[in-house]
């Protein structure tokens, strides 16, 4: 069944021994504010996208999800996950209009601190976002490139 599961990370997920940020990407994008959005899909992970800075790359990913659920889930259902408090998932940017285009179209948009081994790989802060969506090209979504 087709699936994505996106993630707003930083260079900690390097140092767990991932390959989808180089090491050399991983350190010039610390010191630039530059956050990678990687896409796990069908085991496999890679930097679908950047951003300038994390606010930035976090709205990205919840205007990803926007378009996902206005274009039709495979099931009514996104999960927002976050390394920290849950409480504070509501008050990450953009995350809003997401929660309101969600109601809006019957999906449940659940909300959950992401687990500690999670948390661990990808690092404290990181957001993570789950759906089940027909296939498409994930970087052209994130960039918004696609109507």
């Amino acid at each position: 069944m087709p699936w994505c599961r996106t993630s707003i990370t930083c260079a900690s997920a390097r140092r767990k021994g991932d390959s989808s940020v180089g090491l050399v990407s991983a350190l010039l994008g610390k010191a630039l504010d530059i956050a990678p959005i990687l896409c796990g899909h069908d085991g496999e992970t890679f930097a679908a996208a950047k951003a300038r800075g994390f606010e930035t790359a976090v709205q990205r990913l919840f205007a990803y999800a926007e378009r996902r659920i206005r274009q039709g889930l495979l099931a009514p259902y996104v999960c927002v996950s976050y390394a920290g408090d849950e409480a504070l998932i509501s008050q990450l940017p953009g995350f809003d209009r997401l929660a309101s285009t969600a109601r809006k179209h019957g999906v449940e948009l659940l909300t959950c601190m992401m687990s500690v081994i999670g948390g661990a790989n990808i690092g404290p802060g990181a957001v993570s976002l789950a759906l089940i969506a027909e296939p498409h090209d994930f970087a052209a979504e994130l960039s918004g490139k696609v109507a």
